[in-house]
């Protein structure tokens, strides 16, 4: 029971400016039945500098809503860049009077450094609609932000589109409201900050800035009644997610001591202490309830929480020149960034491998690359291998001081530092280079060959490689430099003639021209290349052939081994002094973008060890059979459990619906983006095992659901296979419960995320996509908003024709249908599709029919009634529609198809790179998924691709 008030009715009188005040001060003599006029979703524009005034179409609110949107210069300045996103909440009266004045202090804050450049919606919260949904219908104000403009947002502007890139900001009613979404919206938001908040209170009694009679008839036109407000308010929210709160959310309170609601915001304060969720609380002396004066009371504090909220990201680093910590393949590793952007700005990120022996700190002072890069505009990164005494670092190359560096998965060590520099550091994916001099020359061999779809181009320097059986999955702009006077690295190829270095060789160097042969064959450049000479140093250049990329040999006659330009180390030795390397280096990455394509699975390179070879992530495989959902009832009488629940208190009769979940995820490391796996009828657990394992080796934690009322223990109940799934399909409780199975197993990874021996801390709650074939792609395709037809349920739902309820999972970014369903099928009518509220890929083919009288073209038909959105149907020649389940598991019975191998790797392939789009934010992957990129995946029978966009 709820026990304490803490707030008041300030959002009936505060606002932002005069204007809005006056109108909140005029409700105040209304009567109960005032406000029943329809809501004002579009409201007058106001004239403001960097502010523009815009509406979009909500199908909440069933009408075009207007916002309006500060956007900061950086926004023009750099057309690359993704912006973090401030909703701004208004006080009661509506706040467009206060607009200029804010906008006005976010520009001085954004360009004086105080604050990282951001946009700020001013949102349309009615004169005075709570940011709830009214109890009535009349004014969804709560989902019209949440499923409607939100997204609209992330969709038409260049934003940082996940929870890291969002805070919720608002003062008195604004303020309630920004609790009430951040508070119930965890994973959409990182930040809430509320100023001088109202009406918090959870009875709605105490008003201190409203009369009775004004409080009674805001009650009665928003809320109904006291219980409903109880329920919605954020006191209850906040008790609701106390653990999800505290795990990951940024929350402050700032009220001024003079303000009326300083008593119940002090008492919100500590109902907050006593849920142990961290938060600010900011007393503002002499401040009464005014929100310019509370900003200016605040002063840089508030630029300080918007810095926080945005320049962590997800990790706890700050984008600042200096070290870079991560953990990776086990290991604690770190680098060296030099030239970092300011935050809303990209650069073209150079990352620099030292050699054998060498360290991060003595490459940046010896290679010359940081005066560079301050001059040219890019950021230099010293990435640093394995420690193996004495200050001496190496990296393992699967044939070179094998000894020293063990079993270091340098590999997963320079994956895991792209994505960081991406995502916290300002690395524009499109432009990211390696180089590196002698054993970091030869670890960029290595990993241009495994991961050549996510660099720009390399530049090995005084190096070779060891094998050339493997090949790159796309072509690659290389620069190959050598000296023709090393005797540690011979041009001519062999065994180091330096003895040190011959015993911690275990193979020997390729000669460098077969090493210059193999790129040209990769990247299917143009010979004969293209030669000249200028004093000791021979250039040959072989130009990008068709669909191909430059590759450039560098020898110079009179150098040895070191990095070119750099002082002598060792007598008889020089290096290549006739340039400079890191000049020679940047001229060739300079005007290069990265050669998009599609990886291949990679063949072992003999020799190597698996962490220096571009395996998968190894992957654990945890079993929740156990799991009770009480809020809702079991399966239908009869039907047996798939599993006997163990321990005391579990049985069939004991109520609750079971949803057993099977958990794949990367060995170690995290946090992963989270994909929940949804499984057609009469399936199980294992459905989509294979297609876990494989997003797993990925980086995704996958969570694997098995629906208890339409599993395979139903299917085979009888033995009526067929009426049991004509039974389990048309079951309106079976149909209604899968997607709620979905969200059980979302809350679940949160709870284990919070505490869970083995996942803590290891599941991105933030990032969250969903999969599903035939009934699962109906879960699926649901869980992301569309809604299913009533008339197909039995008993019919009164009032037994058209939609259903809407079933979507706000926290569910994007999601994957394999054979998704068309019009008049199970479980959809036309207008089902209208209401998809995030990008959805559906995965079909020719063959893909189910049901007598139906058709495949039927499923792509129904494509074109799918909203327009970052929507595809990938189309398969010859697929058939058991071909899209992949059971390999442990219980593997899955009905047989003889085209199912053929069609799984592009399956795997388009499934990967979608999710790497919407939950890695990788834009470079929308390229690999063309048919171009796809066709390399295409097998037997499945012989063409096509994809379809809306």
């Amino acid at each position: 029971m709820l026990t304490h008030a803490c707030a008041a009715l300030c959002a009936l009188v505060a606002a932002l400016g005069p204007v809005a005040s006056s109108a909140a001060g005029q409700d105040a003599s209304r009567g109960p039945d005032a406000g029943r006029t329809a809501p004002a979703w579009v409201t007058p524009a106001v004239p403001a500098p960097r502010v523009s005034f815009h509406t979009f179409d909500s199908a909440a609110a069933k009408a075009k809503v207007s916002y309006h949107l500060y956007t900061p210069a950086a926004y023009a300045r750099d057309e690359r860049a993704r912006f973090p996103v401030v909703y701004w909440l208004h006080g009661s009266g509506g706040g467009i009077a206060g607009i200029p004045q804010l906008a006005r202090r976010f520009d001085d804050a954004i360009e004086a450094g105080k604050a990282p450049p951001f946009l700020a919606v001013f949102v349309n919260g009615l004169v005075e609609g709570m940011y709830v949904d009214w109890k009535d219908g009349s004014a969804p104000v709560e989902s019209m932000i949440v499923k409607d403009l939100v997204p609209h947002i992330d969709e038409t502007l260049r934003t940082v589109a996940t929870r890291d890139g969002r805070l919720l900001d608002g003062f008195s009613m604004g303020g309630y409201g920004a609790a009430r979404l951040g508070f119930k919206f965890p994973e959409l938001f990182r930040a809430v900050s509320m100023l001088g908040a109202g009406p918090l209170d959870p009875d709605f009694e105490r008003t201190p800035r409203a009369n009775p009679r004004a409080r009674d008839g805001l009650l009665t036109r928003v809320y109904g009644d006291r219980a409903h407000f109880r329920t919605v308010s954020p006191w209850e929210i906040a008790a609701q997610n106390a653990a999800t709160i505290a795990a990951g959310s940024m929350v402050r309170i700032a009220v001024g001591d003079r303000d009326g609601t300083f008593a119940l915001n002090e008492e919100f304060h500590r109902h907050l202490d006593g849920l142990n969720i961290p938060h600010e609380w900011i007393v503002l002396k002499g401040i009464e309830h005014d929100p310019m004066r509370t900003l200016d009371a605040l002063g840089d504090r508030n630029w300080e929480f918007y810095r926080r909220a945005f320049g962590k990201g997800a990790t706890p680093v700050a984008r600042a020149d200096g070290e870079i910590a991560i953990e990776a393949g086990g290991a604690n590793r770190r680098a060296i960034a030099v030239n970092v952007p300011p935050l809303g700005q990209t650069r073209p990120a150079v990352l620099i491998l030292h050699g054998g022996m060498g360290n991060a700190d003595a490459m940046r002072r010896r290679a010359g690359f940081d005066a560079l890069a301050r001059t040219e505009g890019f950021m230099a990164v010293y990435p640093e291998g394995t420690d193996y005494g004495g200050g001496r670092y190496a990296w393992n190359t699967g044939f070179l001081l094998r000894r020293q560096v063990g079993e270091a998965d340098d590999i997963a060590y320079l994956d895991t530092l792209i994505d960081t520099l991406v995502r916290d550091y300002g690395a524009d994916p499109s432009r990211i280079y390696m180089t590196g001099g002698s054993n970091g020359g030869m670890m960029t061999f290595v990993y241009a060959v495994a991961r050549a779809q996510r660099l720009a181009a390399v530049a090995p320097v005084v190096a070779s490689m060891f094998t050339l059986e493997q090949s790159p999955a796309v072509p690659l702009p290389i620069l190959i430099i050598n000296g023709s006077k090393d005797e540690e690295v011979p041009i001519e190829g062999g065994m180091s003639r330096n003895q040190l270095v011959r015993r911690a060789q275990t193979a020997a160097y390729k000669p460098v021209q077969d090493v210059v042969d193999f790129w040209v064959r990769a990247n299917k450049s143009v010979r004969p290349g293209v030669t000249r000479t200028a004093g000791t140093v021979t250039t040959t250049t072989y130009p990008a052939g068709d669909g191909g990329a430059v590759t450039e040999q560098v020898v110079d006659s009179a150098g040895g081994h070191g990095w070119p330009g750099a002082p002598q180390r060792r007598e008889g030795n020089s290096p290549i002094m006739a340039f400079s390397g890191a000049e020679r280096v940047w001229q060739f990455f300079a005007d290069k973008s990265r050669a998009i394509g599609v990886a291949k699975a990679a063949a072992p390179v003999p020799g190597a060890s698996a962490a220096a070879t571009p395996v998968p992530l190894k992957v654990d495989v945890i079993e929740f059979p156990e799991l009770v959902d009480p809020t809702r009832p079991g399966i239908a009488p009869g039907v047996p459990q798939p599993k006997e629940p163990a321990g005391p208190g579990h049985s069939p009769a004991a109520g609750g619906r079971r949803v057993p979940i099977k958990v794949h995820v990367p060995a170690g490391g995290g946090p992963y983006p989270v994909v929940v796996a949804s499984h057609g009828a009469g399936g199980s657990w294992d459905t989509h095992f294979a297609q876990a394992q494989h997003l797993a080796a990925h980086g995704y934690a996958v969570l694997c659901i098995e629906h208890v009322g339409s599993n395979r223990e139903r299917l085979t109940q009888g033995f009526r296979p067929m009426k049991n799934i004509e039974a389990m399909t048309r079951d309106a409780s079976e149909v209604l419960a899968r997607p709620k199975d979905v969200a059980f197993a979302i809350d679940r990874a949160a709870e284990w995320n919070g505490g869970h021996e083995r996942l803590k801390g290891r599941l991105d709650l933030s990032r969250v996509g969903a999969m599903g074939h035939s009934y699962g792609a109906y879960t699926t395709m649901a869980t992301c908003g569309m809604r299913p037809a009533l008339d197909w349920l039995e008993p019919a739902i009164a009032p037994g024709k058209g939609l259903g309820p809407d079933l979507l999972d706000p926290r569910v970014r994007c999601g994957v249908a394999l054979s998704p369903q068309g019009a008049g099928e199970p479980f959809f009518i036309p207008e089902s599709f209208a209401s998809l509220r995030v990008p959805l890929m559906g995965i079909s083919g020719s063959r893909d029919i189910q049901q007598a009288g139906r058709t495949a073209e039927d499923r792509k038909a129904a494509f074109a009634l799918w909203p327009k959105g970052d929507h595809r149907l990938l189309w398969l020649s010859n697929a058939n529609h058991l071909d899209f389940s992949d059971s390999s598991g442990s219980d593997d019975r899955a009905l047989p198809s003889s085209t199912r191998a053929d069609v799984q790797p592009v399956v795997r392939a388009a499934t990967l790179a979608f999710f790497d789009l919407h939950l890695k934010s990788d834009p470079s992957a929308a390229q690999r998924l063309t048919p171009s990129a796809l066709a390399p995946f295409l097998r037997g029978s499945i012989d063409s691709v096509d994809v379809l966009t809306k």
